[in-house]
């Protein structure tokens, strides 16, 4: 497998919870019960029961009505995941700045280490450009197709859950109340339905996946503040990532000097 696809695996959990692939769908109907906005106070559970592990399950409806209504323009994010290419085990870490205030021109700079190799990146205006020790000092402008591929999308919206993930959730579990970094947050695991496994609703990933364990940290104005996932299968990954910096202002801009991607 390629190191482009290696990442893009290691980041399809951020493709799936960012919508920018939509996962299978099913017939059962959408929400029903209206988006809360940011402001206001999050539901009480309702109508739980007890999860084997101690928490309580919800109703995705329910857990849909914390998390609806927020936008998350811009936002910072730490990621650590690893995973195996072809049997060899592979670690990243990366850090991110990312700005979707205009949807049409999402903006991201990421810095990742893959196994020890560093690599940078940034997209802007549809513009993608690399920087990779092995390469050299340059930046080096590229096709953003492939920088797509290698980061699971341009400028990911993490948090902007839409009816299309209630219906592909299997279970919710309301594992407790908790502290993330001074903040207070609710812990949910979510389960999804077998269908919407398939490629993680995205296209052409080239490998099979068998099962995903998504953990979720939502704050009190429905905002995600971090999320794991363990994902078995033929690229088993392990991943998780919080964020920060929620609608702060970030500056993101392309490089004054840069070359060809070499043919």
């Amino acid at each position: 497998m390629r190191i482009t696809g290696s990442i893009a695996a290691a980041t399809l959990a951020v493709a799936l919870l960012a919508g920018c692939g939509s996962p299978a769908q099913t017939p059962s109907g959408p929400a029903t019960q209206p988006a809360a906005s940011p402001t206001d106070a999050a539901p009480a559970p309702s109508e739980t029961t007890t999860a084997p592990d101690g928490g309580s399950n919800v109703s995705a409806d329910e857990f849909l009505q914390r998390v609806s209504g927020v936008e998350m323009k811009t936002y910072t994010m730490e990621m650590e995941m690893s995973t195996a290419v072809e049997g060899a085990p592979m670690e990243m870490t990366m850090t991110g700045s990312f700005d979707g205030s205009d949807a049409a021109t999402p903006r991201s700079h990421l810095k990742m280490n893959v196994s020890g190799m560093e690599i940078e990146m940034i997209m802007v205006e549809g513009d993608a450009f690399m920087k990779m020790a092995l390469l050299g000092e340059d930046w080096i402008k590229m096709d953003p197709e492939d920088a797509a591929e290698m980061t699971g999308g341009s400028s990911p919206d993490i948090g902007q859950w839409t009816e299309d993930y209630a219906k592909n959730l299997e279970k919710v579990e309301l594992i407790g109340e908790e502290d993330l970094n001074g903040l207070a947050v609710r812990h949910y695991r979510l389960t999804l339905k077998p269908e919407a496994l398939k490629g993680l609703g995205v296209e052409d990933v080239g490998f099979e996946t068998t099962d995903v364990a998504f953990d979720v940290w939502i704050d009190g104005d429905g905002f995600t503040r971090k999320f794991a996932m363990d994902m078995a299968g033929d690229v088993p990954v392990s991943m998780t990532a919080t964020l920060d910096d929620i609608n702060e202002p970030v500056t993101i801009e392309a490089p004054k000097d840069w070359v060809e991607m070499p043919s």
